[in-house]
């Protein structure tokens, strides 16, 4: 394939989006593009021989969403991608492992200028961001305007070029033709959009536009074909031409019509389309059959459509349906023999874009055959695999979060045993809620807390439920001593001047089970390892005290016998 980019700059002074993690900024460059070709935005970092690829996202500003390309867990992940960039972004995979991480756009479009932000997001190591502005230019465009007084007006136009362009006009032998001044303006993103005009006396003549960067020794050229002194002429014995065609035509098409509507016993073949007229003596029938056909084709597509949404509502009710549990107390845990407990690190149902969490089933008796899912929007029912998670045994671990990952997780056998379900929810906003994600017990005491990703001083922080306020904090901080079966509702919290967070459900059990039976498993566990050693210790300790006392009663005979005989001499 052919790829052409240029560095033009360095060194622009651009906010990064990006907060809370400590990050630091690599020089930016500015990379110039033609429209309809491939283009390389460079970035590179430093890494071992023995070490993998980190998380790498490439997002442009202003793009909603913004992520153009998605490197996490050793391969690209599309649910993040925005959709004018399907299959146009990718890595060139064989330089990965010399730390080369450049994007390669294909088929440049004029709308993919803008600016690129190149995120590496190491597991151990801050953030580190580069910037490269995309320029994408066109090529020339090459114009004719007739004019019956001046002749042949030409008009060349480059639009969006930068550095700016110089426009020249040659003839067929090469000679440079005298053209006005270019008309130039400049773009909001820097680049010059320059127009050039000439005007042509000859009869005939091949023009070549010309447009030439001198800095980056660029050109781009335009031809055109014309024949001043006979396109006037040709021009009229066109138009005079295509005129008599069409009436040739519409002529034609009238006795056709007309013998047609006139034929006693047959049927207009042209009823079928919308509005089709045959007058037959005094009578005018209008048929109509296209349009009914059209507006019962537009109801069943209609159906289907809201079918299909009507599926995709349902989707975060499938779990629920299998577990034969009500929707509402979805996240309660099961409690039927050979079920697992799925419990998340950090205890909350909230993260921000770019935390870690940790998945993990607690079984009854065996954690090896419990896998990890996931149903989302985007991505839908899904295993624990690489492109969102890295799965180990009966855990998963998502280094880096993403919008995309909110959705539905639980844990399922390979008999097809399922375990409770989680909400988890990432968010893109400065705020979210802390609260636990398994049922708590009453009369045990939940703490809330609000967090704000850039902390500021002198924050007070509002505390809702089922959207009504109820508390306020300097702290962040929210505490229910001794929480009872109406607490549960659904929470949220906000911060004065930093946004609010989304709502998370706080589900309240009335008894215990759910947390004793949660720690159950381990409790099991210890006991099905400890029985061997103990049963073992018992049996030496029996053994023991067994050999003991036989020891103890030979020693007494032999003494008896002893006495005895000492008497008979």
């Amino acid at each position: 394939m052919n790829y052409r980019f240029f560095l033009v700059s360095a060194c622009l002074s651009l906010p990064s989006t990006y907060t809370g993690e400590s990050s630091k900024h690599d020089s930016s460059q500015t990379v110039i593009a033609f429209a309809g070709e491939n283009v390389v935005l460079p970035c590179s970092f430093n890494i071992n021989a023995d070490e993998d690829v980190p998380t790498v996202e490439w997002s442009k500003e202003g793009l909603q969403p913004n992520v153009v390309f998605l490197y996490r867990d050793g391969c690209e992940t599309h649910e993040m991608k925005h959709p004018s960039y399907q299959y146009r972004t990718s890595f060139i995979h064989n330089q990965l492992k010399n730390g080369n991480i450049s994007l390669r756009i294909s088929n440049v479009q004029v709308s993919d200028a803008g600016i690129y932000q190149c995120l590496k997001l190491p597991p151990n190591a801050p953030r580190s961001i580069s910037i490269v502005e995309l320029i994408v230019v066109t090529e020339p465009k090459l114009t004719v305007v007739s004019k019956e007084s001046e002749g042949l007006i030409i008009v060349c136009e480059a639009v969006c070029w930068l550095p700016e362009p110089e426009i020249t006009f040659l003839d067929e032998k090469g000679n440079q033709i005298s053209a006005n001044e270019p008309k130039k303006l400049q773009e909001a993103s820097g680049c010059y959009s320059v127009t050039r005009t000439a005007i042509l006396q000859d009869a005939s003549s091949r023009v070549t536009c010309s447009i030439h960067q001198r800095k980056t020794n660029q050109t781009r050229l335009a031809h055109i074909l014309l024949q001043v002194s006979s396109m006037r002429s040709q021009s009229l014995i066109f138009a005079i031409t295509e005129g008599l065609t069409l009436l040739v035509l519409a002529c034609t098409f009238i006795i056709l019509l007309w013998k047609r509507c006139n034929k006693p016993g047959e049927t207009n073949p042209l009823s079928y389309r919308a509005g089709s007229m045959c007058e037959s003596g005094s009578s005018l029938r209008l048929m109509t059959n296209m349009p009914d056909s059209l507006e019962n084709n537009i109801e069943r597509v209609t159906i289907e459509v809201a079918d299909l949404n009507s599926e995709r509502r349902e989707i975060m009710k499938t779990i629920c349906a299998s577990l034969l549990i009500p929707t509402s107390v979805c996240s309660v845990l099961l409690s039927s023999h050979g079920a697992a407990c799925l419990r998340v690190t950090p205890d909350q149902s909230q993260f921000f874009r770019y935390d870690s969490i940790s998945l993990r089933c607690d079984s009854e008796l065996n954690t090896t055959h419990w896998k990890i899912k996931r149903n989302t929007t985007e991505g839908g029912v899904r295993s624990c695999s690489f492109g969102w998670g890295f799965a180990s045994d009966s855990t998963c671990q998502i280094g880096k979060t993403y919008p995309t990952d909110t959705g539905m997780y639980w844990c399922q056998s390979g008999d097809g045993k399922t375990s409770n379900v989680v909400n988890i929810t990432i968010t893109d906003g400065d705020v979210i809620l802390q609260s636990p994600v398994l049922p708590v017990p009453t009369g045990s005491a939940v703490v809330l807390r609000c967090k704000n990703e850039t902390q500021s001083s002198d924050q007070k922080f509002n505390f809702y439920k089922d959207g009504r306020s109820i508390s306020s904090s300097s702290t962040g901080k929210m505490t229910i001593h001794s929480v009872s079966k109406s607490d549960e509702g659904l929470y949220m919290c906000s911060i004065s001047g930093g946004g609010q967070s989304a709502s998370s459900w706080l589900f309240v059990e009335a008894s215990p089970t759910v947390s004793r039976w949660c720690s159950f498993p381990r409790l099991l566990y210890h006991l099905v390892v400890g029985a061997p050693y103990l049963l073992s210790t018992i049996l030496l300790g029996l053994i023991y005290r067994d050999r003991k006392r036989a020891a103890q009663n030979a020693v007494d005979r032999r003494h008896i016998n002893g006495v005895v005989m000492e008497k008979v001499i």
